[in-house]
């Protein structure tokens, strides 16, 4: 049985710009009210005493083969002393990465499209991480993480688009153009974080396989990106540093938990994220996904078998998971999830497509009720999906509208005013009032696990200071239902006065 969308396409298209923009826009606005912590002050103290070459040496065979993460560090704004340009570069991020995204759909959907559509698919795609993206505050804000594990996501993004034009643009100068910028970007890829160095080693993978199966000259410039990146592989995964942190940790390099880990957590993945991605997998596949399938031959993109698709999906995802524990001996924590959700995402729709492309190819696609007739329910259940309760996106908006976190905001400039003024090496600030849960990276930790905001050595030493205390007790972060109750008291009375 077929179904269609008819005249009725671009009002669900706007409908889904509007519900994209709905979810985009608290986050941008909550990066102005965002604020330093933890490890940002340690990685600026380092970055401020020793060179780049120093930091690379020293992380590299003391902590971590991440070589281009600890590169990345030194765009640190607190080395600059620059508290305005810490929080605009966490609004540039998802400024960029919205962006970075919507090139990468412009380039593989065009054929199939239009702007307004393109626009759609993006800000859908967008909506389904940010709603349900494992840590916002880690993801968006924590500078510390982001510039490990979000910026990896973005240059991913940029790395699919010179991989579709090296496999797509036949003259020889511009294919070795794009075959050394991916060379480049897999490598800062794989220099970010071990998660995106599976994610980015397993599509190279795939592309290969494909390319190799038809034959096509492309295959040749594939097999010596992959001979690249295997080399930056081993290059991360054999430095001194990874071994010397295992051994702080309580139970790395165990197979038996790692893959058990790995398949286990794989599979609670398509159980704790697969339920809103199937909405809005109805949502494309009306949209998208089966006139696509009709149209297949446009692109060489979804030109590929799904089965070996869904296998490196899978596998990519499994992989991920399993080097955490292998290194750690532990369960992924939330700022790696947000690697991996990302990944499965992409992959998700990508897999979609394919199987759509294998079952709908050859069938006629016909304008009838029963499109309409799916299609209402699916957008309302997206809308659902995003204002639930304990969404991010609902989280977001309630940080905005209960003033947390601009009291946040207010709280630690005045705490940084104090401590500037102050011609005491011991500084003792009060506690915090408020802990927005969109911006305070450690909320889901107990309280005796954490320090309010980093206020540790690193963050006295920042200031010049031998000791900055705490006077007060740290405030739980409050749960969206009880944020909400306090913005109904807060308007029944000032409807009663």
């Amino acid at each position: 049985m077929s179904v269609g969308l008819g005249a009725t396409k671009p009002y669900y298209t706007l409908t889904l710009l509007m519900i994209g923009a709905f979810v985009v826009l608290p986050f941008f606005l909550l990066a102005f009210y965002n604020h330093p912590s933890f490890d940002d002050y340690q990685f600026a103290l380092r970055d401020l005493k020793y060179s780049f070459w120093e930091t690379q040496v020293a992380v590299y065979n003391n902590w971590s083969g991440r070589f281009f993460a600890t590169a990345v560090s030194r765009i640190n704004p607190l080395i600059y002393h620059s508290l305005a340009a810490y929080k605009a570069l966490s609004a540039a991020l998802l400024a960029i990465m919205l962006a970075t995204l919507f090139f990468t759909v412009k380039t593989v959907y065009k054929d199939y499209c239009s702007k307004s559509e393109l626009g759609a698919m993006c800000l859908l795609f967008i909506s389904m991480y940010l709603v349900q993206m494992p840590d916002i505050a880690q993801g968006l804000y924590w500078f510390s993480s982001y510039a490990a594990y979000q910026f990896a996501n973005i240059l991913t993004l940029l790395l699919c688009i010179c991989l579709y034009y090296l496999l797509h643009d036949n003259r020889k100068q511009l294919k070795l153009i794009y075959g050394a910028l991916a060379a480049i970007l897999g490598v800062a890829v794989i220099g970010l974080n071990e998660m995106s160095m599976v994610g980015t080693v397993m599509l190279l993978a795939f592309i290969l396989y494909t390319t190799w199966r038809k034959g096509s000259p492309t295959r040749f410039y594939l097999l010596i990106l992959l001979l690249i990146y295997v080399v930056a592989g081993l290059t991360v995964a054999l430095a001194p540093g990874n071994y010397a942190r295992m051994h702080t940790q309580a139970n790395p390099s165990n197979l038996v938990i790692s893959l058990a880990g790995a398949l286990g957590f794989t599979l609670m993945a398509f159980y704790k994220w697969g339920s809103i991605l199937a909405v809005a997998s109805i949502v494309y596949t009306l949209m998208w996904g089966i006139p696509i399938a009709k149209d297949k031959g446009k692109n060489g993109v979804f030109d590929a078998d799904y089965r070996a698709a869904l296998c490196c999906y899978i596998v990519s995802v499994a992989g991920m998971y399993f080097v955490f524990s292998w290194a750690t001996g532990a369960r992924a924590g939330t700022r790696v999830e947000n690697v991996i959700y990302f990944y499965f995402i992409l992959g998700w729709f990508y897999v979609l497509q394919l199987i759509l492309n294998k079952y709908f190819s050859d069938k006629s696609v016909k304008i009838d009720a029963l499109g309409q007739f799916i299609m209402i329910p699916s957008v309302f259940a997206l809308v659902l999906s995003v204002i639930h309760i304990n969404s991010n996106v609902t989280t977001a908006y309630l940080d905005l509208i209960a003033g947390n976190a601009r009291t946040f905001d207010e709280e630690l400039t005045k705490r940084y005013s104090y401590i500037s003024g102050s011609s005491s090496d011991t500084c003792v600030v009060p506690a915090l009032t408020v802990l927005p849960k969109s911006l305070y990276i450690w909320h889901m930790l107990p309280k005796s696990e954490v320090e309010e905001m980093g206020v540790n050595g690193s963050f006295a030493t920042y200031w010049g200071k031998e000791n900055i205390r705490i006077n007060g007790l740290l405030p739980a972060p409050k749960d969206n239902v009880e944020l909400l109750k306090e913005i109904g008291k807060r308007v029944q009375i000032k409807i009663t006065k």
